[in-house]
């Protein structure tokens, strides 16, 4: 106990907060006889405050029994001694490394080699051990790679077992084994330059890749780190817009990368821009030399030539900046990419195809598919809020086309282009004269090329990109290359381009001239044959698929003796062959093709031989068809008896046939409707009783006969009552069924599973997908045609199995053709879905996925609001899902990508019902629901999501309105099925029965 009088007061550190200040004095206190001890306010202040930093209190003043000695009492703020102790010993067992240090880990190895070495395995323990320190790690990626040395075959075999070593000894580290997901590429994708020892030695490596599952945030991915994306940049306006917004959008650093491909302007600005915009990481590459040798000579090895005329200027510059984009994300740590390409082109297409085949698990992030700026207009606003400094002039003084440029050509689209009938003004062209201003006087080159692609100009060896921009300049002072061309986009829709191509026109030509001398004669064909689908892999964004690398390597191997010298000569837009040599590999033998004496060179007694060993088949076609023509006459003769009933032949005019297939004919057409029997359906030719159930044909057809007469005048008799129109037909007639496409077969596929006994006739536009696209007076001038076509074949009734045709078109040809019933899929796609929004009653609303101009005419919407009052609507359009579903069965993942990706922002927290409103999308009903009842059980997601299927619901509402109208057939036979199509009947066959659930045999081209 203190005696009365002066206390000291002292502060000091605890032993378990060392870094705190040493002891301190703070003050005096009084301490009253009885009345304890008093402190002033500042000191009190000074003794709370070290109590909430940590300190401790001593209060130290003379015993009471006044001995001279001193008492001091301490005040703790807490006793944390032990818990300071195991925290001391926690941190001691801490990993001693960070994410961002571990989530791309390297392994290298030496040359053919697969086994771990001491450093490899000291890596991947330290990751193992973060791993399974860290919950939020969802899944490690395990990525074998390989150099060139080697063939494709055991390269991919080396770089799995690289992978399948890893993967094994992070398991016995204690990762799952559902964790890891192994990978193996071979030297598909180097991350430097195999023709070094130091860039090969880069290649042989297996990449680990750390993953989190990051939840969901507003429908963008929100990670504790800040998101990075690598943005294509150009540096124009609409890349500058989309860095902003990127920033914005995702709370996201931007890296820019801008690629110098020979696009002959300046990139370093865009250095500045990206600058300006806060960009710290900024890539501008010179990649010209890599353009033209590894990407525009592989092309025109294959002599390249898109639908007959467009040499694929932009389409063979998007891999290498795909590629270069994928490799500065994994360079940077980047999670995304970004590009400029809007909705409606190819080159979406084009950018992501790539990205995904180059890093399956790469973020693509397409700016114009998501936001709300749809004009050049609203971009300038953009740019102005955000002082983002573009060259953009508005009004009459801007550029009124769209032009990309590369070494290979330049593009003009838009403006008055977009009138395929006007003509292209001759001050657009910015690379070649007019061929009529071009020089009075031609020039000759020669051009030398060794294993397919040209070395030399004139003599003088020249690298790829210097060749190709001399014979730029060349070609376009002569008005060599220009074209103005109507192209079918891989979207779907034609666009109109006008191009300059000079240098590729002149290597086209030369590259022709000489294989014209160096490759036999069947390679020569079967490289022909291969081109057009090598010119759609690469128009249509496949470079980095199998099958392009596959057909690559025939053709490469196709060039090996592809040596010589071409002479050729430029003259008013003109380029012509006048020479071709190969000292080396030619095939040309003037002693064998000569005119004069060949000195016994070629015996021309030979071709006897051939010629008739040629002809055999012919011979025994011929021989056949002559024997078939006398079955068939004797077929026609016997079926003489059921031919003379009344009427039977047409319009009871004698039958006149000619020989061999006429016969055959011509009995096909005499007896076409009547030679199915009409009690089973099979087929008679050659028997006056049914083969499959015995029926007397004779007595059958006249009974059918006696039938279609009765209904005949039966309606006759309704007609002449007015009861009936001209229009209408009878109860056995088929039903018309008409789409865009193959999604219709859907609601086909529904409305013969409710409907077996009827027959349908099926049309697709296949020559005019997607109308999902186009304007509403395009559509219904569509519709009606479409409908005009199967009306005229007497159908009974009619249903737009096409939501866009239903929203814009139902009404104009339900007056068209009344009082003919036609029925629509939007009606009885909304009342489903709001019968399930009101079951479901948690007020969520419902969600209608359709193409861009079924929701941007608002018919679901409308319809939905009127039947759901008070619960939200959501429009959701899907421009890819179409032509997506129009190439039949593809790669699962990437389907599930392009889904979840459109469906960005409800998978969370969306309605809980979801309303199909195209009939294409219900192909994708499983992938849907899945993607939703992974988010359910995952527990981000509140209760199950209900998907409606137009197609379905549509053929319950026609069955209910045909049975009130007394038109629908009684159940004995399956009906049958005639299927019509405007164009593409081979793959319509093929595809169909992806969406029909059943093989498709014949289909009718009809133009419309």
């Amino acid at each position: 106990m203190h005696k009365a009088g002066a206390l000291s007061v002292r502060s000091y550190a605890p032993s378990w907060h060392p870094e705190a200040p040493a002891r301190q004095a703070l003050g005096r206190m009084t301490h009253i006889e009885g009345g304890g001890a008093v402190a002033r306010t500042a000191l009190a202040s000074d003794m709370l405050l070290a109590l909430q930093q940590g300190l401790h209190l001593e209060l130290a003043g003379t015993a009471w029994f006044n001995d001279g000695s001193e008492v001091s009492i301490e005040l703790a703020a807490i006793n944390m001694r032990s818990e300071f102790a195991s925290f001391l010993a926690c941190a001691q067992t801490n990993i001693k490394v960070a994410w961002h240090t571990l989530s791309r880990t390297r392994i290298t190895y030496d040359v053919a080699q697969h086994q771990l070495n001491d450093n490899g395995r000291r890596q991947l323990r330290a990751l193992a051990q973060y791993v399974l320190q860290d919950p939020a790690v969802d899944k490690v990626f395990v990525d074998g790679h390989t150099d060139n040395n080697g063939s494709d075959l055991a390269n991919l075999k080396l770089a799995e077992a690289r992978a399948t070593e890893v993967a094994t000894y992070l398991q016995n580290q204690g990762l799952r084994a559902e964790q890891v997901v192994v990978r193996f590429h071979g030297a598909a994708y180097p991350v430097a330059d195999n023709k070094t020892a130091q860039g090969r030695a880069q290649n042989r490596r297996t990449t680990v890749r750390l993953e989190h599952c990051a939840p969901i945030f507003n429908g963008y991915v929100h990670v504790a780190d800040k998101m990075k994306i690598v943005l294509a940049y150009s540096g124009g306006l609409d890349t500058s817009v989309i860095c902003r917004w990127l920033q914005e959008t995702y709370n996201a650093e931007v890296v820019t990368f801008t690629a110098d491909i020979g696009q002959g302007e300046e990139v370093e600005p865009a250095r500045a821009k990206a600058k300006a915009m806060g960009v710290k990481e900024i890539f501008i590459e010179d990649l010209t030399e890599d353009f033209v040798a590894n990407y525009v000579y592989p092309m025109f090895r294959a002599n390249t030539v898109y639908e007959g005329e467009y040499l694929l200027g932009t389409s063979i510059a998007r891999p290498l900046i795909t590629r270069r984009l994928v490799e500065i994300a994994r360079q940077t740590g980047a999670q995304a990419v970004a590009h400029g390409a809007t909705g409606k082109g190819n080159d979406q297409v084009r950018f992501e195809m790539g990205a995904y085949a180059l890093d399956p698990d790469i973020k693509v992030i397409a700016p114009w598919r998501d936001w709300d700026l749809n004009s050049r207009e609203a971009l300038m606003d953009f740019c102005e809020k955000h002082q983002i400094p573009v060259d953009y002039q508005r009004g009459a003084n801007k550029s009124p086309y769209s032009m990309d440029a590369n070494l290979l050509h330049i593009s003009y689209e838009g403006g008055g282009l977009e009138d395929p009938a006007a003509p292209a003004d001759e001050d657009m062209w910015r690379w070649t004269v007019a061929p009529e201003d071009a020089p009075d006087e031609p020039e000759w080159l020669e051009i030398e090329y060794e294993r397919g692609d040209p070395i030399a100009l004139n003599g003088q060896a020249l690298t790829p990109g210097a060749m190709l921009r001399t014979l730029n300049e060349l070609g376009g002072k002569h008005g060599v290359g220009r074209s103005d061309l109507v192209e079918n986009r891989y979207v779907g829709m034609k666009s109109r381009g006008c191009y300059e191509t000079p240098g590729g026109t002149i290597l086209l030509k030369s590259h022709r001239a000489i294989e014209s001398i160096t490759l036999d004669r069947e390679v020569a064909h079967l490289k022909d044959e291969m081109m057009p689908r090598y010119a759609n892999m690469i128009y249509n964004g496949y470079w980095w698929s199998p099958e392009r690398k596959v057909l690559q390597a025939l053709i490469d191997e196709s060039q090996i003796p592809v040596n010589g010298n071409v002479s050729l000569k430029l003259y008013k837009g003109s380029v012509s062959v006048v020479g071709r040599s190969s000292q080396s590999d030619s095939l040309y033998d003037a002693d064998v093709v000569t005119f004069e004496d060949d000195q016994g060179a070629y015996n021309q007694a030979d071709a006897g031989g051939f010629i008739k060993l040629n002809a055999l088949t012919v011979v025994i076609r011929s021989q056949l068809d002559h024997q078939q023509a006398e079955a068939w006459q004797a077929k026609l003769a016997q079926f003489g008896a059921i031919c003379r009933i009344k009427d039977l032949s047409p319009k009871g005019k004698s039958v006149h046939y000619k020989e061999g297939k006429d016969a055959e004919q011509t009995l096909r057409d005499i007896t076409a409707a009547h030679l199915e029997c009409p009690r089973c359906g099979h087929m008679q030719l050659d028997s006056s009783h049914c083969a499959r159930c015995g029926v007397d044909l004779e007595q059958a057809f006249k009974l059918k006969r006696k039938e279609d007469l009765l209904i005949e005048k039966k309606l006759r008799e309704l007609r002449a009552k007015k009861e009936v129109s001209p229009g209408q037909a009878p109860r056995a007639a088929a039903q018309g069924v008409f789409d865009s496409g193959m999604g219709g077969l859907t609601v086909l596929a529904a409305l013969r599973k409710h409907l077996p006994a009827e027959n349908f006739v099926y049309l697709g536009d296949t020559a005019r997908l997607p109308y999902g696209t186009k304007s509403p007076a395009t559509v219904t001038r569509y519709a009606s045609a479409a409908a005009t076509t199967l009306v005229d074949r007497g159908v009974k009734a009619l249903v737009i199995a096409c939501n866009t045709a239903s929203a814009f078109a139902l009404q104009a040809l339900q007056k068209q053709f009344a009082p003919l019933p036609v029925f629509g899929v939007v009606e009885p796609g909304a009342q489903a879905a709001a019968l399930a929004a009101r079951q479901a009653a948690d007020g969520s609303g419902v969600l209608v996925l359709a193409t861009e101009s079924t929701i941007n005419g608002g018919a679901y919407q409308r319809a939905l609001m009127t039947m759901l009052a008070g619960q939200p609507v959501y429009g959701r359009a899907c421009p890819l899902w179409v032509t997506l579903a129009e190439q039949g069965p593809v790669d699962r993942q990437f389907v599930q990508t392009v889904l979840a990706h459109s469906l960005r922002g409800f998978t969370i927290s969306g309605p809980s019902t979801v309303l199909l409103g195209c009939t294409h999308f219900p192909v994708f009903q499983p992938l849907l629901q899945t993607l939703f009842d992974e988010v359910t059980a995952s527990g981000e997601r509140d209760g199950a999501v209900i998907i409606v299927d137009s197609a379905d619901t549509t053929a319950r509402w026609v069955v209910n309105q045909l049975h009130t109208q007394d038109l629908v057939l009684p159940t004995h036979a399956r009906g049958e099925v005639e299927y019509l199509a405007t164009d593409g009947v081979p793959r319509f066959k093929s595809v169909g029965g992806y969406f029909l659930g059943s093989p498709i045999d014949a289909v009718e081209l009809v133009d419309l």
